[in-house]
């Protein structure tokens, strides 16, 4: 009898040892899903922000063209107050918008540039002809001045070098304005220049680079 008993003692042992293991298993199971639901909500939150940034900057971009053909009409581009003009070459200080849109002056031509909240800008590349405006290498990236709350590209960083207060960020901008024609049919007929702001960024849980466009189409009535 004395047997048995030990014999079951010692069974209960080793099934509460199991018991044990198994509770840590599930437990250690339940707290890696949980931490792996929390790492894809803070991934899903990251990217909600960064794509209403892109947005924002891409809207940005078109509404500084549009802004843009709406000043030559109503400002002289000699004036001390135009405000648009060419952040690097001295010289070459004011353009208006028949400035910029007669590099492309073909159907189909397009170019370009980088352009920061100060209306200071570049050209990245132009489909025919050569390059007036050269902007410098990795001039569509987009810097954040914590001090202004202001966010510009790099091609200007004369007004203040990288710094605490001057902090590169992920997202890249370019403006692409492109001729068209208003009639495909006619193709000597009135065009207009097609508009599109292009973001990217790059998210430390993505391998790929994100983009964001926005389009939109400015008819030359001025």
């Amino acid at each position: 009898m004395q047997y048995k008993l030990s014999q079951l003692a010692r069974g209960q042992d080793g099934q509460t040892l199991i018991e044990t293991i198994v509770a840590l298993a599930f437990l250690i199971s339940g707290i890696t899903a949980a931490v792996v639901v929390a790492i894809g909500a803070l991934r899903v939150s990251d990217n909600a922000v960064n794509r209403v940034f892109a947005e924002q900057m891409a809207q940005e971009g078109v509404e500084l063209m549009r802004g843009w053909r709406d000043a030559t009409a109503t400002s002289n581009k000699s004036a001390s107050n135009w405000e648009y003009r060419n952040g690097i070459i001295s010289g070459v200080e004011f353009w208006d918008w028949h400035d910029i849109t007669n590099l492309i002056p073909a159907a189909d031509d397009s170019v370009t540039i980088v352009m920061d909240h100060r209306k200071r800008f570049c050209i990245t590349v132009i489909s025919s002809g050569t390059n007036p405006l050269a902007c410098p290498s990795d001039a569509d990236r987009i810097f954040h001045n914590t001090d202004t709350g202001f966010y510009r590209n790099s091609f200007n960083v004369g007004e203040g070098a990288p710094s605490s207060a001057i902090q590169s960020t992920n997202f890249r901008r370019t403006i692409t304005l492109t001729r068209k024609l208003v009639d495909v049919t006619d193709p000597t007929g009135p065009t207009y220049i097609s508009v599109q702001a292009n973001l990217s960024w790059k998210e430390r849980s993505r391998p790929n680079i994100l983009k964001y466009t926005v389009r939109e189409d400015l008819y030359d009535w001025l």
